[in-house]
């Protein structure tokens, strides 16, 4: 039962993986912000809009910051749902 409510496939499953997804996209962008000031510059990791590799291209600043605020509060939410459920999971098996 505790398998089914934790493990592969449950909804505790997704939102740690979203976690961790979220993690590394926050990752990436701190990178580029740390090099914004790098001569020459470019993101080599840049993703075109179909998700494909991309033409490197020099950082945007603004852009990079608003991406940090979207991806902060992805994750904020993403780990507020984890503790609910862990919290509905801790209740539960109280209960009995």
């Amino acid at each position: 039962m505790l398998r089914g409510l934790i493990g592969q496939g449950s909804l505790v499953s997704a939102l740690r993986a979203g976690l961790d997804d979220s993690s590394a996209r926050i990752g990436a962008i701190a990178n580029r912000v740390s090099n914004v000031s790098t001569p020459g510059y470019q993101d080599v990791a840049a993703y075109s809009q179909d998700g494909g590799p991309g033409v490197p291209e020099p950082v945007d600043l603004e852009r990079e910051m608003v991406a940090l605020a979207d991806e902060s509060l992805r994750f904020d939410a993403a780990a507020r749902l984890l503790r609910m459920n862990y919290d509905m999971i801790r209740v539960t098996l109280r209960q009995g």
